[in-house]
């Protein structure tokens, strides 16, 4: 991991680490243009992370700039990780409950333009997990902290023909990267 990159970790942990101390709750809102594929991955991942290292009071949400539906690939590759998804609605952009740990804590994902989570929050840190989000959505009103942490676009594989290799692989990239961000939080809060 580059220098850099571990900079950027470093920086949402002690945004977290900061808001615990403060006894704040967390809001993190994963955002991305089309919210599709990574910011949701990033927003399971992240939620996940944040339980299993026992850390209460963490709410990861998703975004995007444009309104399209979760992809069928993003669905795959959660369940591949052994997330239980069950499909809530129907339509052109279903809502779907993904159900974690032994608790049974859930997020709902369905595609939301950034500004419907913005709308009921008054302080969070917006992750950016594409490079297009810091051109398109250069302005996040209420952020306390703007942080572009891009991921690679699994897309690209989707028309080939196993295209959920990629999508793990960008999926295990995040995990390990919540991991690092949740297990330093927990270092940090226990001190």
């Amino acid at each position: 991991m580059s220098p850099e990159r571990l900079e950027k970790l470093n920086r949402l942990r002690d945004y977290i680490v900061s808001k615990i101390s403060n006894q704040q709750e967390v809001n993190l809102l994963f955002i991305c243009v089309q919210n599709s594929r990574r910011s949701h991955l990033a927003q399971v991942l992240a939620q996940d992370a944040a339980s299993r290292f026992q850390i209460n009071n963490i709410y990861c949400y998703s975004g995007g700039v444009e309104v399209t539906r979760v992809h069928s690939n993003t669905i795959k590759t959660l369940q591949s990780l052994g997330y239980l998804i069950q499909q809530k609605t129907d339509g052109e952009n279903p809502i779907y409950e993904c159900v974690f740990n032994k608790n049974k804590s859930s997020v709902l994902l369905y595609s939301k333009n950034f500004e419907e989570i913005t709308s009921k929050l008054s302080q969070f840190a917006a992750v950016m997990v594409c490079s297009e989000t810091e051109t398109n959505c250069p302005y996040v009103p209420g952020a306390e902290m703007k942080i572009l942490l891009p991921y690679d676009d699994p897309k690209a594989a989707d028309n080939s023909t196993n295209p959920l290799l990629e999508y793990i692989r960008v999926a295990k990239q995040i995990q390990e990267e919540m991991e690092i961000i949740f297990q330093n939080v927990r270092k940090a809060v226990t001190v």
